[in-house]
């Protein structure tokens, strides 16, 4: 799977990590990044995967909107969704427009990927 703008793509089994690469995913990026995300949703459909936001600093509306709509359309066809790594000031954007989203949500890629499965997480990632 190759890697786009705004992602690095790590497949790790049957749970692909996104990378987001951009610091700062404002408005002008919105239409871009979500066209990404919905292609990454057609190669993977149903699938796990982990958003890693660790490298954002600034988020916006619209790109929270298309997290959203990913995020809706990806459990629609059974996936599931984690977010993992947001900075205090992203993960407070995050909770006040997406309610419930920060309710113990992993903060390293690695717990993410044990939540998703169901486990323990690792010392890694």
């Amino acid at each position: 799977m190759s890697d786009s703008r705004y992602f690095e793509m790590d497949d790790r089994g049957d749970v692909l990590v996104l990378r987001v690469l951009v610091a700062g995913l404002d408005r002008s990026v919105a239409n871009e990044f979500g066209a990404d995300l919905l292609s990454i949703l057609d190669r993977c459909s149903g699938g796990r995967i982990v958003i890693n936001l660790s490298e954002v600093h600034k988020i916006s509306a619209p790109v929270l909107a298309k997290l959203m709509t990913f995020d809706k359309r990806l459990s629609a066809d059974g996936g599931s969704l984690l977010i993992c790594g947001a900075a205090p000031d992203v993960q407070q954007i995050i909770s006040l427009a997406w309610p419930g989203r920060w309710t113990e949500e992993p903060t390293t890629e690695a717990a993410a990927i044990a939540a998703l499965d169901g486990s323990s997480p690792t010392e890694s990632g």
